[in-house]
């Protein structure tokens, strides 16, 4: 949702981005398949393992908007 803060991208094109996770152990980022292959790469170059799977989590979100009669709610 940062990038929805910070660079004004809406809900539904936050949710549909594609997405890399990594934790401590084991050493090694898990990549959505959608995940372009020039990236995927080029964390490879840098010394990363990359592993792919062809979903890392569900998400989902819900936007607030202010309106002259309250606040709406999407989802």
């Amino acid at each position: 949702m940062l990038g929805a803060l910070l660079s004004g991208y809406d809900a539904d094109d936050i949710v549909g981005f594609a997405r890399i996770h990594h934790q401590w152990q084991p050493d090694v980022l898990i990549s959505e398949e959608s995940v372009p292959a020039e990236v995927r790469a080029s964390l490879e170059r840098r010394g990363h393992v990359v592993r792919l799977i062809p979903s890392v989590a569900a998400a989902s979100a819900v936007t607030r908007t202010k309106t002259e009669n309250g606040v709406h709610l999407t989802a």
